[in-house]
């Protein structure tokens, strides 16, 4: 094995939009571990600025930025995939994450060899045996993903299937560096995400809570119950409340 594939999920807990799955495949030259990370010149040039790699929950947008534009200037193999509130709410956060789990490893694998790839995660994904070739289709759609019809025949036969390994670890964003870049990667790009409809619908500041339930938000949710980018499934105790928090 000769590189790493750290994934990360984030927006798990959210109330709005969508659940985001980031994968980052680094060279073992590399350092491994986030708090090991090797002084000088790599084959790739300085990293020095990926000290600062951590849970990106830990660290500040700006920094986050920061390090998904090196993500990015040097070309390390990655990809985010989102599954929408409206699949979330038809087939379930866990069924949604397993699904963008296995999309995810099936595009890395179609250009590194299963023998030359670590493959970690954080978290518990559960791992089904059986996927649903509908919500394949739908996350592939969502992502606008280009993929011939034999290679999307290939994905619902399920990798895991196969002999192919994934490690899980909680909190491994803080420890693994390939994770800690998958989550500020797919961290990123799920904000972005969240800014962007936030000038559709200001009254939700979701630029600022990325739809997370703060107080505000909460209460523009019970102003607004039906709106398009809510994730119903999610909003039981809303719901039931007949009182709007003034």
């Amino acid at each position: 094995m000769n590189q790493t594939l750290g994934i990360d999920e984030v927006g798990r807990g959210a109330l709005v939009g969508p659940i985001s799955l980031g994968g980052v495949a680094i060279n073992l030259e590399l350092p491994r571990f986030c708090n090991h990370f090797l002084e000088g010149q790599t084959t790739f040039g300085n990293f020095e600025d990926l000290k600062i790699a951590r849970d990106s929950k830990k660290l500040s947008p700006k920094n986050r930025q920061k390090i998904s534009e090196i993500i990015q200037q040097y070309d390390f193999k990655r990809l985010v995939l989102s599954a929408s509130n409206n699949l979330i709410d038809r087939f379930g956060i866990g069924i949604c994450l397993s699904h963008l789990l296995v999309i995810l490893v099936s595009v890395f694998l179609q250009n590194i060899n299963e023998n030359e790839l670590e493959i970690i995660a954080d978290g518990q994904i559960k791992i089904l045996e059986e996927l649903n070739p509908d919500l394949v289709n739908k996350i592939i759609l969502e992502n606008n993903l280009k993929i011939k019809e034999e290679f999307i025949k290939s994905i619902n036969q399920n990798i895991w299937t196969k002999d192919i390994i994934l490690k899980k670890e909680n909190k491994a964003d803080d420890k693994y560096l390939s994770i800690a870049l998958a989550s500020i990667l797919a961290k990123v790009q799920r904000d972005n995400y969240m800014t962007k409809i936030d000038k559709s619908f200001p009254e939700f500041d979701w630029k600022n809570n990325k739809g997370y339930g703060s107080k505000n938000n909460r209460i523009a949710i019970q102003k607004n119950i039906q709106n398009p980018f809510l994730r119903q499934s999610f909003l039981g105790n809303l719901k039931k409340s007949q009182t709007i928090i003034l």
